[in-house]
């Protein structure tokens, strides 16, 4: 790991967890340069793992694209970053775990199911934004529907 502050090569790991409920690991490092501390947060390229389409034609999970649509909804949110880092972790373990009975295969659909499920447990005017942005056929009886459900 190369160190943020002087960009010295080598740098030792004095203190190391798992992390709970996320499949990370969380290292706290120390420069050997200038001795400077910072943390970094180890986990797996959902890139690498996911694959989303159909049998036909599959393309790389990305995370960006996840995080932005999770905070054009969140705009609202004094902490809406940190909120979108949080959604995007929950999302993708639920992800992850889907994938593992599916050959490493999602649809756009379940991802959206699992977006809409964590907005809908977390913030209610985020799940509204997201209905409205990514269903083009959302009319009133069946934005009703959804929020009812």
């Amino acid at each position: 790991m190369i160190c943020p502050f002087c960009l010295h090569k080598k740098t030792s790991v004095y203190n190391s967890r798992q992390t709970a409920k996320l499949n990370a690991t969380w290292r706290r490092r120390r420069c050997e340069a200038c001795e400077r501390v910072f943390t970094t947060r180890e986990s797996a390229d959902p890139g690498s793992i996911l694959r989303v389409g159909t049998a036909k034609r599959t393309v790389s999970y990305s995370r960006a694209k996840l995080t932005i649509s999770i905070l054009s909804v969140c705009d609202h949110r004094a902490d809406n970053g940190e909120a979108a880092y949080w959604l995007c972790d929950t999302i993708e373990q639920k992800l992850y775990r889907h994938a593992t009975t599916t050959n490493n295969a999602v649809t756009k659909r379940l991802i959206t199911g699992e977006i809409l499920d964590a907005l809908k447990r977390f913030d209610t005017a985020a799940y509204v934004k997201y209905l409205a942005r990514y269903s083009p056929n959302l009319d009133a009886r069946t934005l009703k529907k959804w929020l009812t459900a």
